[in-house]
């Protein structure tokens, strides 16, 4: 064992120990670099007390089972390890609101993760996923889902049940087309597809009544629905770097920076748009 491995568990150490005299309900044993389990982290599961248990930073592939006696467990932190897979006990975490498995090797979710009913916020960015299975429809109080910086071709159909999702993060991925059905996710107010492969939007995606933030910038684009125009509580969208993006004199008659139902879109990022089409020459379609 190197010296800063055992620098590490002895500082782990004296946090388990620490937490567990004082009855604490947070628990930080991050970044310490830890490779193997320390012996002090099987007993963490007598640690019935924790809400909030931070793991990342470390280079971990699986995590002690005693952890599933944490009923009350309410904020689980793994970003940054090295885990494949989620353990299938982690569905008896079912006070879990929060979990952060980003910067993982994942190669998928376990099913069991259908029972954390109350789970809010879903963190994976960067795990290298290209689908998700068709349990994560089931978690319907999902508020937030991060999924940037992933292999995605397609909107996964898990996404078409989380009904109450007002955050969805898709960014850096691969992809190539939108479906129809993203219409029925009518919670959402921000929705990032920024760095993919977009060509075209369908007109669903002015069906999303609570929009506000729609982030586009680094796509394919070569136009826009006018269904957008209908988003009477949009004010920021991005079209940044879409160098065969003609926008019809539909959208600027409308005055989409002063629009007649209070949206305020912020007017740089259509600035930039016309400064990116003046320097590429590119044409506005002149056709409403």
């Amino acid at each position: 064992m190197t010296k800063p491995e055992k620098t590490a568990r002895q500082i782990a150490g004296q946090r388990v120990l620490s937490a567990h005299n004082k009855k604490g309900q947070c628990l930080a044993l991050s970044d310490l670099g830890l490779v193997e389990i320390p012996n002090c982290m099987m007993k963490l599961g007598q640690l019935t007390h924790l809400r909030f248990l931070r793991l990342n930073g470390n280079s971990f592939t699986t995590l002690p089972e005693s952890l599933k006696n944490l009923k009350h467990l309410e904020y689980l932190e793994l970003a940054n390890n090295q885990f494949t897979v989620l353990p299938d006990w982690i569905g008896e975490l079912t006070a879990l609101q929060v979990l952060n498995v980003s910067q993982n090797p994942l190669t998928g979710f376990p099913d069991s993760l259908r029972s954390l009913k109350g789970l809010r916020f879903l963190l994976s960015s960067q795990c290298n996923l290209s689908d998700l299975p068709p349990c994560l429809g089931e978690l319907k109080q999902l508020k937030e889902l991060r999924l940037d910086n992933n292999q995605f071709t397609n909107l996964p159909d898990a996404l078409r049940g989380m009904r109450n999702l007002d955050y969805l993060n898709l960014a850096n991925n691969q992809l190539q087309e939108l479906p129809d059905w993203l219409a029925e996710l009518t919670h959402l107010q921000s929705l990032e597809l920024n760095d993919n492969n977009l060509r075209n939007l369908p007109e669903a995606i002015g069906h999303l009544p609570r929009l506000r933030c729609l982030l586009l910038s680094n796509n394919d684009l070569q136009e826009l629905p006018e269904s957008l125009l209908q988003l009477k509580h949009l004010i920021r969208i991005d079209l940044r770097d879409n160098e065969a993006l003609n926008l019809s004199p539909k959208f600027l008659a409308s005055r989409w920076h002063e629009h007649g139902h209070g949206t305020h879109l912020p007017f740089i990022l259509l600035r930039h748009y016309f400064e990116q089409k003046q320097k590429a020459q590119i044409k506005v379609s002149t056709e409403i």
